[in-house]
């Protein structure tokens, strides 16, 4: 099933999925992977997690990955696969179900807004690092030091305010 997971969810970005998250997926108790197979070849995937969705404050189930192999687009296999999300998420009690799709994935998003779904937020990703460099953040270790400093700015801010407030 690893091997399925890593091979139907290749990334629209060229890069195939590592198949060491790949297993750290599969190993994971609120994770249930379903697969959608025609006789003994793999067509699709979905990756269920289940639990709280902190942008809707309810129970949810969110799909995390889905794919379906461009030979088999347009014949129901993602519908399929979103149908046994929905029993699965209501079994569980969910009220929602969650789907992420890439920014420029224009079919997906008309196929899942055709199902009823709308946006819900925009997720943004950067790596660390390059946001510690952007914000000039000090590297690990190094936030002890930002923790004082800000403390410092606050104190002095009070000391400020205290003293204008004993002067009016």
């Amino acid at each position: 099933m690893a091997a399925a997971l890593g091979t139907a969810g290749d990334r629209r970005d060229g890069g195939a999925v590592a198949p060491s998250a790949v297993e750290a997926t599969l190993a994971r108790a609120d994770v249930t992977v379903l697969l959608a197979e025609v006789g003994t070849t793999t067509v699709g995937v979905l990756v269920l997690r289940h639990g709280e969705t902190l942008p809707l404050g309810a129970a949810a189930a969110s799909v995390h990955q889905m794919a379906v192999t461009p030979s088999h687009r347009r014949r129901g296999v993602g519908r399929a696969l979103l149908a046994a999300a929905v029993q699965l998420a209501e079994a569980d009690g969910a009220q929602h179900l969650v789907v992420s799709a890439p920014p420029g994935g224009r079919e997906a998003h008309r196929f899942l807004a055709r199902l009823g779904f709308s946006p819900l937020v925009v997720q943004r990703s950067a790596p660390v690092a390059t946001l510690r460099r952007s914000l000039g953040a000090p590297a690990v270790g190094g936030e002890v030091a930002l923790r004082r400093a800000a403390v410092e700015r606050v104190l002095l801010r009070r000391r400020r305010e205290r003293g204008l407030a004993g002067t009016a």
